[in-house]
Parts: C-alpha cells; sequence; structure tokens
C-alpha cells in the first residue's frame, strides 16, 4: 500500500536546507534527523542552489499540462 504524499511547508523547507548547509553533516545524517528521505533534501538544496526553492512542488501537474498540449500541438495529436 503506497503512503499519501507528505506537503512541507515553505518555511520547513527553507528552515531543513538552513539546518543542513549550517549542520556540516552530510546529506543522509541531515536528512535522518529531519526524518525526511535523502532524495527530498537532495532536491530542495539543488533547488535552493538554482533560487528555486520556493516553486519545488509547486505547478507540477500544470507545467506537464501544459508541455502535453502543446506536444500535442505540434505533432498534430489534435487533428487525428
Amino acid at each position: 500500500m503506497k503512503l499519501p504524499r507528505t506537503q512541507y511547508s515553505q518555511k520547513f523547507r527553507e528552515q531543513s536546507v538552513k539546518f543542513f548547509k549550517e549542520s556540516g553533516l552530510t546529506l543522509v545524517e541531515a536528512a535522518k534527523r529531519l526524518s525526511l528521505s535523502k532524495g527530498t533534501l537532495k532536491n530542495w538544496v539543488y533547488a535552493d542552489k538554482r533560487g528555486e526553492l520556493a516553486l519545488v512542488g509547486k505547478h507540477q501537474f500544470v507545467t506537464s499540462t501544459i508541455y502535453a498540449a502543446i506536444l500535442c500541438q505540434s505533432t498534430g495529436c489534435l487533428n487525428r
């Protein structure tokens, strides 16, 4: 059985990245202390480096839907 996806607040994401940067811990150790998967924390750290931490988890459905519509339009799938 799949567990429901956890939604984290923007403040928690920011505090988690700050904790990792300032703690001197490895990514795995910091993630364990924060009760996060290492992949989640890694994604947040990389997003922070790109200045995109505020965008993590937002607009993913909209972006993929828009991309699919553009792809469909360019390939002519609507004309079939």
